[in-house]
């Protein structure tokens, strides 16, 4: 029994192996095998043993790739087996399998995993979001990148697993990179170097550094960039021929922008040979592509033109649109120098489409610029001076939102140093936790106590501010109140209501009584509130002008409009908002005018606010305030109403406009703007 589960052990890890050797992307990925576990039914224990031998032929002789049959069997595990570990391994691997064949079908299988996989297994749960996080990267969605690939680091972070936080960060910094977001990128590619270093782990320290080197050369820190690239060429293994390759090509790029051309061409012939040893047709092209740029800055146009003819042979293969653009404007520059400038004016026109379909500013600058030149060239000075204008334009524009991505970046910087900061402090907390230990206790009592007590004075602070703002409330309805109720207009009110009794007309003086009542009653139950419907307001407001109109023996004529569109049983106003400045105009502005008085109040909805406004036919406010003497009745109704106003508003998103003016010929015009307040 132990020797066949000691051989069954062994074969596993040895097809493993093999899976990794020709998948290297695959070394993230958990470890154990996708075909089987181990349990006490020998049937099944004879059935993985003859399939595992199987596997093992197969592989040393078919590994290109990932072969049809290795894709079914990981599919029949799917299907067959009862077990949920089984099942989301097979398809996790299924998800990476798949990566280069179909990207959705990958990232479907891949969260079929996550769907089956026990939530107590934490740590393959970890590495499964991962996966699915990088697939979400390579198709270029980033907002579910960034969600699956945070995952796996919160769940790395949570069991301490060095090894996948490592290969987590890693992952992480390469899809800020992706999405040209240096200052993450390096911070996630910083963390997991350091972990890597301090597990010895050179194939991770390798790729780590291989990825500070990418972002080393877009940030032209070259310097960095060639120590970084060095240390990793001294990593990697002679068979890992593609990031070989990589690394010498960016070395190449470095030299090339530091204008040493000869160790350019060195490097970038070294990652020649290494991808020929190698599938990848991208690689090639790019190789290519760079000589040419090399040999156009030497001018030895004949080799630039054939390198850069090459790489647009395989420009299909090139995969990102600005390696693409790259060989447009290398041509373009190529047939520039050597004077065919309307063949360079076509490969400029190209260059400068794909710039504009890839919002690539910058390039789009880049193709305006060699336009310009090419035209100066052929003596058409209008369409050179056209595109170099347009040009500067573009140039402005990038200068800001470079400085925009300069701040972020900065941003960035400091919230990664704040979280490293937190980092180093938690972990001297944890040094010092057992001391600590004997403290606990009194800290939670003391927490208790302290929150206790905010809430008390909270408590407190919160009834002590009700009761200065009702005792405010009161203040202000006792002042609106007196000012509704102004004793000279309830004696002249009553003074005519009795003179009908006095003249025998008890019916004009019953019906005057009623109103007189109903306006009383009205104010003093409307004071105690703060909106009122306005059919309740018109029904007051009725009451009062007849009265008014009693006292002033009809010296004045009203009226009352009122929008169409309005519901005046919905819509709810602040109680007797009007009253004192119909007031102000009959005391002030029409009492003693030798003409009719006119009075004109109009309800109006305009978009979603309810205009209230009040006009009369009146002297004006700075007649009106020349003839009012000191002894004479001062109006407060602008005071009230401003105090009133505030008070409404304190808590309002929308406030209350409230405003007062001369209006020509004569007369006054005081207007509200009310949002509209629905009865609900």
């Amino acid at each position: 029994m132990n020797i066949r589960y000691s051989a069954l052990y062994i074969l596993n890890h040895i097809l493993s192996v093999i899976v990794l050797y020709k998948n290297p992307y695959l070394w993230h990925q958990p470890i154990p095998s996708v075909y089987f576990r181990f349990n006490k039914d020998m049937k099944q224990l004879a059935f993985r043993y003859i399939f595992a031998l199987f596997l093992c032929t197969q592989l040393s002789l078919q590994m290109e790739a990932q072969p049809k049959w290795y894709l079914d069997s990981l599919e029949n595990v799917v299907k067959e087996s009862d077990n949920q570990y089984n099942r989301a391994n097979a398809l996790n691997r299924l998800a990476v399998a798949y990566v280069y064949i179909d990207i959705d079908k990958a990232i479907k299988y891949g969260r079929q995993s996550l769907a089956v996989i026990p939530t107590d297994l934490k740590k393959e749960k970890a590495h499964i979001c991962n996966t699915v996080g990088s697939l979400y990267a390579h198709k270029g969605s980033v907002k579910e990148a960034a969600i699956y690939l945070d995952s796996s680091i919160i769940l790395f972070e949570e069991i301490e697993d060095t090894f996948g936080m490592a290969a987590a960060y890693g992952n992480m910094g390469s899809f800020y990179y992706k999405i040209d977001k240096y200052g993450p990128a390096l911070t996630y590619l910083q963390k997991s170097l350091k972990i890597n270093e301090e597990l010895n782990n050179k194939t991770g320290i390798a790729h780590n550094l291989l990825g500070l080197l990418t972002i080393n050369v877009a940030q032209k820190d070259y310097e960095v960039g060639l120590i970084n690239g060095k240390r990793a060429l001294s990593l990697f293994g002679e068979k890992d021929v593609d990031n070989l390759g990589i690394t010498c090509f960016n070395i190449g790029i470095i030299f090339y922008e530091m204008e040493e051309v000869d160790s350019a061409l060195h490097y970038n012939k070294v990652a020649e040979d290494y991808f020929e040893r190698s599938t990848g047709i991208e690689n090639k092209a790019m190789v290519y592509q760079q000589y040419g740029q090399i040999y156009l800055s030497q001018k030895k146009l004949p080799l630039a033109l054939d390198y850069t003819n090459k790489a647009l042979a395989l420009e299909a293969h090139l995969g990102s649109e600005e390696n693409k653009m790259k060989v447009q404007v290398n041509l373009a520059n190529i047939y520039y120098e050597m004077g065919n400038y309307k063949k360079s004016i076509q490969y400029f026109e190209l260059f400068r489409a794909k710039a504009i379909a890839s919002a690539a500013i910058k390039y789009e600058k880049d193709a305006l610029e060699g336009l310009s030149k090419c035209h100066l060239a052929l003596g058409d000075y209008q369409k050179a001076y056209d595109y170099l204008e347009r040009g500067f334009a573009l140039r402005d524009s990038i200068l800001d939102e470079a400085k925009q991505r300069q701040l972020k970046e900065l941003e960035v910087q400091y919230d990664s140093y704040k979280k490293d900061q937190k980092n180093v402090l938690l972990a001297k907390e944890r040094d010092i936790q057992t001391l600590r230990a004997n403290r606990n206790t009194t800290f939670t009592y003391s927490a208790i106590l302290v929150l206790i007590l905010v809430l008390l004075m909270s408590y407190l602070f919160l009834r002590q501010y009700r009761a200065r703002a009702a005792q405010q409330t009161l203040k202000l309805n006792y002042r609106l109140l007196r000012n509704q109720m102004n004793p000279h207009f309830i004696f002249n009110s009553l003074a005519a209501i009795q003179s009908f009794v006095y003249k025998s007309e008890p019916k004009e003086a019953g019906k005057y009584l009623s109103s007189f009542a109903k306006l009383v009653r009205a104010i003093l139950e409307n004071s105690r509130e703060d909106y009122i419907s306005l059919s309740k307001e018109l029904q007051w407001l009725e009451n009062y002008l007849k009265l008014q109109l009693l006292r002033f023996d009809n010296k004045f004529d009203y009226h009352i409009e009122i929008d169409d569109n309005l519901d005046i049983d919905s819509v709810q106003i602040p109680p007797m908002l009007t009253q004192p400045f119909i007031e102000n105009a009959l005391e002030h502005g029409l009492k003693n005018i030798d003409y009719q008085g006119e009075l004109d109040i109009s309800f109006q909805i305009k978009e979603d606010l309810l205009v209230i406004s009040v006009r009369d036919n009146g002297i004006g406010l700075a007649e009106a305030a020349e003839n009012t003497q000191p002894s004479e009745h001062v109006s407060l109704a602008t005071i009230i109403t401003k105090e009133r106003l505030q008070f409404l508003n304190q808590y309002k998103r929308r406030k209350i406009i409230f405003d007062i003016r001369d209006v020509s010929p004569k007369g006054v015009l005081v207007s509200f703007s009310i949002p509209l307040n629905l009865i609900s």
